[in-house]
């Protein structure tokens, strides 16, 4: 287990070049090193941990098929609890402590100068046990060529917990660990997995804990002059809650002014969004002088009838139950974030949410021509529900 000065030295180590980047600022620049930061080594450590586990899962694959486990009618428990069952391209294994089962399949192919490893990985919820295309987490590509070992991963920005959570089960399992090979792919993250004793866990865990903190503040940051000056441009044209809303790519992304107690607030929402999260209310909470003391934003989500719910809650003062938000306060440089927060990618869709929306209400100001199916509109039945009525029903749509 990591101790605590190893994951001090790998958060503060990992984080510099991010932190280097917001030197000057939220800015473009910094806003693509924060996002591209965070996804890198999210990569790196998916394939440092498949270089290390690939050989032991292929093993456990070959004792269970051995041992007669192959359907989920007749798994191999041990005495953890974990159960396990061959497939046909790898193995099913869990459960999680929400109940998930995790689907792994690897494959390997063999040519005279090299060999090359697929390894993917799988969440398959409690309440869906025969979905046909499960929520992917991670998959890993390990390359030796010519005697030189190569790896790859990609992590899901929104499956993070999910990964943990089955890497938990492999050191629960008492999996063992291949040596790392020498590798050029950067990041480097083998410190962290051997602070961690060979399988990501707590160092891995904190260094990308510390990254998203770093990038949420950085974004609220910018909401909080972002969403007074914008709510101020939107009330100026009639776009308010309950009054009109601006329409526009296709009348498929909507936002309008939310007047709130207190300070401003700006709602925004976009059906074409692949997520779960496909909106949300950003409020700036103005102090004593009158500047920006904290920001919040309530996510909306597709599964939850919740639109109308949070707008009139916030305009009452009150905090809407059961939305996942963050809030950051300026003056403390305190973060908090709800249960389930995780799975939001709030970092994205609030500043590509602010930044277009704010566009489109200045070609609305300017009197200049919008984009296709740009509308003000002052009927607000649309939103009784949480999923739009022109997305068919069953949650976030294909890509």
């Amino acid at each position: 287990m990591a101790t605590s000065t190893q994951i001090e030295k790998a958060v503060k180590r990992q984080t510099k070049a991010l932190r280097q980047a917001l030197a000057s600022g939220f800015n473009e620049d910094a806003r693509f090193a924060l996002e591209y930061g965070q996804r890198d080594y999210r990569n790196a450590v998916a394939g440092a941990a498949w270089e290390r586990l690939l050989p032991a899962l292929m093993d456990l694959q070959a004792r269970l098929k051995a041992s007669g486990a192959t359907a989920p009618a007749n798994p191999i428990v041990d005495d953890s609890g974990i159960t396990a069952y061959v497939t046909e391209d790898g193995l099913v294994m869990g459960p999680a402590p929400d109940g998930a089962m995790f689907q792994v399949e690897f494959s390997v192919e063999t040519k005279p100068d090299q060999v090359v490893r697929t390894v993917s990985l799988d969440r398959i919820g409690p309440s869906e046990p025969d979905k046909e295309y499960p929520p992917f987490v991670c998959s890993g590509h390990l390359m030796e060529y010519k005697g030189r070992a190569m790896r790859s991963g990609n992590l899901h920005q929104d499956e993070v917990d999910a990964f943990f959570a089955f890497m938990d089960l492999q050191r629960r399992l008492g999996a063992s660990v291949a040596p790392a090979t020498e590798n050029y792919v950067l990041p480097m993250v083998d410190a962290e997995l051997d602070a961690d004793g060979g399988i990501p866990g707590e160092c891995a865990k904190a260094v990308l804990a510390a990254m998203e903190d770093i990038g949420l503040k950085a974004v609220l940051t910018w909401a909080a002059t972002e969403v007074p000056a914008f709510s101020g441009l939107m009330r100026q044209q009639g776009l308010t809650w309950g009054e009109a809303y601006l329409a526009y790519n296709d009348t498929d992304v909507r936002c309008c002014a939310v007047v709130v107690p207190g300070g401003t607030a700006v709602f925004h929402q976009n059906i074409d969004l692949i997520s779960d999260f496909y909106g949300f209310v950003a409020v700036a909470e103005a102090g004593g002088d009158g500047r920006t003391s904290q920001v919040r934003v309530h996510m909306v989500s597709r599964e939850r009838d919740d639109i109308p719910a949070v707008a009139e809650a916030l305009m009452r003062g009150e905090s809407p139950p059961g939305t996942a938000t963050a809030s950051f306060d300026l003056e403390t440089g305190v973060l908090a974030k709800s249960e389930g927060f995780d799975r939001t990618n709030l970092q994205h869709t609030l500043y590509f949410g602010l930044k277009y929306d704010r566009e489109a209400v200045e070609k609305l100001a300017a009197g200049k021509k919008g984009s296709l199916g740009t509308e003000v509109r002052k009927d607000f039945s649309g939103f009784e529900r949480g999923w739009d009525p022109e997305v068919e029903d069953g949650g976030a749509p294909g890509p």
